[in-house]
């Protein structure tokens, strides 16, 4: 998004969307407008151990084919989908035309679980193989500021940058905190919620927090068959409520002068 200060209004001029419902803008907005939903079983691991065999993941995007290896090993999947739909949104904001290094563009995201994955995999090494065995990037990689360094470093933006952690609410918050940012006089920020919470530790983390349907659920009819809050569960089998679980929305918000 890019936001305005108080001598203008904040609008929004660039979007990107990588979610279960669409790997990018163009794809999410014709399943929205076309009633899909992005629910299925879960494919990223083995799920039949868990009341949970249902979930939104993002099918389609190829993080290898656009992020630099290097940071592709560092980060977990969140920043990941966060680089990408970053990428999109400071392109449909034409934001490459002020240069690297700016200090007028800041960066806020928000995320309620971190680097889930990354995180399993660096603690299942310590407990089965030693702390020699733990890489350095755990240490930042699955920390909740993660995806906002990364876009941060990577794009050049040098302006203030912040993360939320309010769950469900997080994307609205980083919108309203960028808007804020950008009345203290910063003319541009880079802002939206990531999260890919999807790994066993994760899922069991929700199921925990009540987070997750671990029930079987009746689809609902009419309208709301499109949504994907709620997905048909057969017998025998269960749904999860984790529609953002594979997401990524940053926005450009800019400053309009009146």
């Amino acid at each position: 998004m890019v936001s305005s200060t108080v001598i203008g209004r904040t609008v929004v001029t660039g979007l990107g969307v990588v979610a279960p419902t669409g790997a990018d803008t163009g794809s999410y907005w014709r399943a929205t407008l076309a009633g899909h939903q992005g629910i299925d079983r879960i494919s990223r691991f083995d799920a039949t151990r868990y009341p949970v065999r249902f979930a939104g993941e993002v099918r389609g995007a190829d993080p290898a084919d656009l992020i630099d290896p290097r940071i592709l090993v560092q980060t977990d999947l969140w920043t990941h989908l966060a680089l990408l739909a970053t990428g999109e949104a400071v392109a449909a904001a034409a934001l490459d035309t002020l240069g690297k290094g700016s200090f007028d563009i800041g960066v806020t995201t928000a995320a309620a679980t971190g680097g889930c994955a990354f995180g399993q995999r660096e603690i299942q090494a310590l407990w089965s193989q030693g702390p020699g065995y733990v890489g350095p990037y755990q240490s930042i990689a699955w920390f909740y500021a993660a995806s906002t360094g990364q876009i941060s470093i990577g794009g050049g933006f040098r302006g203030p940058c912040a993360v939320l952690s309010s769950e469900s609410a997080g994307g609205l918050d980083a919108i309203a905190l960028s808007r804020r940012t950008i009345r203290r006089g910063t003319p541009v920020q880079v802002c939206g919620g990531t999260e890919a919470p999807l790994s066993p530790y994760g899922l069991v983390c929700q199921m925990l927090g009540g987070t997750a349907i671990t029930k079987s659920v009746k689809p609902r009819q009419g309208a709301c068959d499109s949504l994907p809050s709620y997905a048909p569960s057969p017998p025998a089998t269960k749904a999860v409520d984790l529609s953002t679980s594979h997401s990524g929305n940053p926005r450009v918000l800019r400053r309009q002068s009146q």
